[in-house]
């Protein structure tokens, strides 16, 4: 291939502020093969959760914050259910509005990149 997947990755991250999804490389040509000998020789690395993504090799940013995530909210009404607690539909909103959100911007993000 004639563009490099590092330089895929760092123009994909200094244009979006966050890590590059796998299928941005997929949609360029390049084979899980491609991007896993990427991540092994170190011209990139992986990140996963809120610094989820694909960034250039010693360039992946730190743990933003120690904030419970989507998911980790999601687990802890499901176990008050499971538990036949009352769970606190304030929250059970909050977390469905973040959901919906989240993946209007995964939904955004996919359509820019194609």
């Amino acid at each position: 291939m004639s563009v490099s997947i590092g330089s895929i990755v760092r123009e994909y991250v200094a244009q979006n502020g966050r890590g590059c999804p796998s299928y941005v490389l997929l949609a360029q040509g390049f084979k899980t093969k491609d991007i896993k000998d990427a991540i092994a020789f170190g011209v990139i690395e992986s990140g996963r959760g809120k610094e989820g993504g694909l960034f250039p090799a010693g360039e992946k940013p730190a743990a933003q914050s120690s904030d419970p995530t989507l998911k980790g909210r999601m687990v802890t009404i499901l176990r008050a259910l499971k538990n036949g607690e009352t769970v606190d539909m304030g929250e059970v909103d909050s977390i469905l509005s973040d959901y919906d959100a989240e993946c209007a911007r995964r939904s955004e993000s996919k359509r820019a990149s194609a």
